[in-house]
């Protein structure tokens, strides 16, 4: 856990939110919402997640990429 959390700090990611769905929800326990510095960070974490961590192994996960948009409900 402390190389993982070590890896992302390098890498930039930013913890938005997590969501604890386990009691509504019978497909994912948690919802996370990460920022990223770059496309390529991202990258390179999804690398370190296969070949080191082999974090796969253990969970199911879906990533859905997008971009920040804030409006008239949110501000910057």
């Amino acid at each position: 856990m402390r190389k993982d959390r070590r890896y992302l700090d390098e890498c930039g990611m930013k913890l938005i939110m997590t969501i604890d769905c386990r009691w509504s929800n019978e497909e994912w326990d948690y919802i996370g919402i990460e920022e990223w510095p770059t496309i390529e960070s991202l990258e390179k974490r999804a690398i370190f997640e296969k070949e080191e961590l082999q974090t796969f192994m253990y969970v199911e996960s879906k990533t859905y990429l997008g971009m920040r948009v804030m409006g008239e409900y949110g501000k910057e």
